[in-house]
């Protein structure tokens, strides 16, 4: 196996092990350069945090440029809410995570185009996003990942 391939299904094993809640890709309706994309996302990303009323957002985003040379970004996410009431034997309920509609909203209404679905760990988004670290562009961020809770 080439080393681009183990690197890259490293990152894929170690981005499955935190809790992920959206798998998006995001576009632009304008072309960006690299660092306004990365203003613009962390921008979307602090919408995101006020809308889940002292929450947080986590998140992986990878960068690529598409077919037409116009930048979008891959991302997983982590959106939650917390809940203020306890749950059985004071254990807190497990938080809420944003709706997928609210996400891709936020994004659409500020910049571009989007898709924005559920994450589902067996469609293998955490592969997909961790091939943009080994690419050619090679740019990605990374902040507030919270490990998956053990079964």
């Amino acid at each position: 196996m080439p080393a681009q391939d183990s690197i890259r299904l490293a990152w894929a094993d170690w981005l499955s092990s935190f809790h992920w809640d959206h798998f998006a890709t995001l576009t632009f309706a304008e072309p960006r350069s690299e660092a306004s994309a990365r203003k613009a996302f962390l921008r979307f990303v602090g919408q995101l945090r006020g809308l889940t009323y002292g929450g947080s957002v986590g998140y992986f985003c990878g960068y690529e440029y598409g077919t037409f040379g116009r930048l979008h970004l891959h991302s997983l996410m982590r959106t939650s809410t917390p809940q203020p009431d306890l749950g059985v034997a004071g254990v807190p309920h497990p938080s809420t995570a944003l709706p997928c509609q609210l996400v891709w909203k936020t994004w659409f209404d500020w910049y571009g185009r989007a898709t924005v679905s559920a994450y589902d760990p067996a469609r293998g988004a955490a592969g997909y996003v961790s091939k943009y670290v080994t690419k050619r562009l090679a740019y990605y961020d990374i902040d507030n990942m919270v490990p998956e809770a053990p079964n």
